[in-house]
């Protein structure tokens, strides 16, 4: 039979901490018959007087992740072995694919050297689970291993369409149990952020934001294909495209560290964006922008090569975020590259963003 999904009682979002009033208007618009409930900066909830029999076409830009509540907040100084008894039971009531554990952020991507992602306390907490789901094997009998289908895997990847039970650390002794249908890229991953290697020697942040915008976005990029980036300076997103095997024109008039500016497959253009001309980004098929400028000002310069004739195969632009009155101009700056012929475009707030959302274009 059919899995059913389990009617939407209440809706939880997560989010960085400084946008939840983004997140929340978000909701809103959506589901105007939503209430607002509980919060904390980066993880609200939401009431339905009326459930919802799904989530279907909620793909917001500034949720990182979202799904309907199954366990309203509970306390806990750690995650007892009942506890972890209790989540597992859950997880085999709902036939969940997956268990995530996160914790909602601390403080803002990048301050204090913070990154979102797994911490020392929710890895500890799935090796738990992990352990619970292995006891349970060993414990079950042949024929209850042939029937099991859906053991779950704890903070994998998942994939489109797989049922995941979310348990969330709204703080470290307060804790909330979520359910979600991967339905979009970022839910696929635990908490909405995904695992990214990270080497020693990483130039800027820059890398970590393009690598996880290639990883949402699923651009079929293939290693030789011809990538323009415009605000390449110092080279962190130019490390990180450099490392995939692309052939890369990087546009700024700022330097680059050596030995990204050495690099044999890359070629520096000392220019500002609007001061290069269409023909000089002929071969590229792919474009990236993470300029440090307004989103108009981006936008007119990449909208004068496409008067001129040029269209990529694929656009990952960077749009900053200057004060609360710019969410309205989030619909005028889709439209604008609507125009320009492409087809696909959707805006997201990236796990690793700061105060800006990456903008997804493809034909």
């Amino acid at each position: 039979m059919p899995h059913k999904t389990p009617p939407i009682e209440f809706l939880f979002v997560c989010c960085q901490v400084d946008a939840n009033q983004f997140a929340k208007r978000e909701v809103l618009q959506c589901f105007p018959q939503a209430k607002f409930a509980f919060s904390r900066p980066g993880f609200l909830t939401f009431k339905f007087i009326e459930p919802l029999a799904s989530l279907s076409g909620f793909e917001p830009v500034f949720s990182r992740t979202w799904g309907s509540i199954v366990q309203r907040g509970k306390k806990g100084n750690d995650f007892s072995e009942q506890e972890i008894q209790t989540v597992y039971r859950l997880a085999l009531e709902l036939e969940v694919h997956h268990i995530h554990v996160f914790e909602r952020d601390s403080m803002k991507p990048g301050e204090r050297g913070f990154e979102p992602g797994p911490s020392s306390l929710t890895n500890d907490i799935a090796e738990k689970i992990r352990s619970q789901v292995s006891r349970d094997e060993n414990e079950k009998t042949c024929d209850e291993l042939v029937s099991d289908a859906h053991k779950p895997e704890v903070n994998q990847m998942a994939r489109l369409g797989d049922r995941v039970l979310d348990v969330i650390l709204v703080e470290p002794d307060y804790w909330w149990v979520g359910y979600h249908v991967v339905e979009a890229a970022s839910q696929r991953w635990s908490g909405g952020v995904p695992s990214l290697a990270s080497p020693a020697d990483v130039i800027s942040r820059a890398y970590y934001k393009v690598a996880e915008a290639l990883a949402w976005s699923m651009l079929p990029i293939k290693s030789g294909h011809v990538c323009v980036e415009i605000g390449s300076a110092p080279g962190g997103s130019c490390q990180y495209l450099l490392e995939q095997g692309f052939q890369l024109i990087a546009i700024d008039p700022a330097n680059l560290v050596p030995r990204i500016a050495h690099h044999p497959a890359l070629q520096h253009i000392r220019r500002r964006a609007h001061e290069v001309r269409r023909s000089w980004l002929k071969p590229a098929q792919w474009l990236f922008c993470d300029a440090n400028v307004s989103p108009r000002e981006v936008l007119t310069a990449i909208e004068g090569w496409h008067k001129d004739g040029l269209m990529f195969q694929g656009m990952l632009i960077t749009l900053k975020i200057a004060d609360a009155e710019w969410f309205e101009q989030l619909t005028e700056h889709r439209e604008r590259v609507i125009g320009w012929g492409y087809s696909n475009v959707k805006i997201r707030q990236l796990a690793y963003n700061r105060h800006e959302v990456c903008l997804l274009a493809t034909p």
